[in-house]
């Protein structure tokens, strides 16, 4: 006798099969989707032979690595930091005064060489890590 597909039948057929399961196999299987998945994901893809601006070993990249890397260059860099926030409070005080002066146009213009120099250090780092 041929049982009918009946949303009731097919429901006793889930449920007895999903207590006949028992936990190992659940796990086993588990953990075969879990290896799986881990030696697909971590399969070694081969690096680069050029990075975006510089050529790996190159001169311009191992220098430009070991700059960026140097304790003095984190501490360059910092210092830049501060003179720019110095700079800044200064500029907020003489333009909160209302009078024109030359020194809050060279504190203006000083803006753009802070950032230059940060857009430099990002991209320096950026590019070589």
């Amino acid at each position: 006798a041929s049982a009918s597909l009946t949303p009731e039948n097919d429901g006793e057929r889930a449920m007895t099969t999903w207590t006949t399961m028992t936990s190992t196999d659940s796990i086993s299987t588990f953990m075969t989707y879990a290896n799986r998945m881990d030696a697909r994901f971590s399969a070694k893809t081969p690096r680069p032979q050029r990075t975006l601006v510089f050529r790996r070993g190159s001169v311009a990249a191992r220098f430009s690595a070991k700059l960026i890397r140097s304790r003095s260059f984190d501490f360059l860099i910092g210092f830049i930091i501060l003179l720019n926030s110095i700079c800044v409070g200064i500029e907020v005080d003489l333009s909160m005064s209302g009078r024109p002066s030359t020194a809050l146009s060279i504190i203006s213009s000083l803006d753009y060489a802070f950032v230059a120099v940060n857009l430099v250090e990002v991209l320096l780092r950026f590019f070589v890590d």
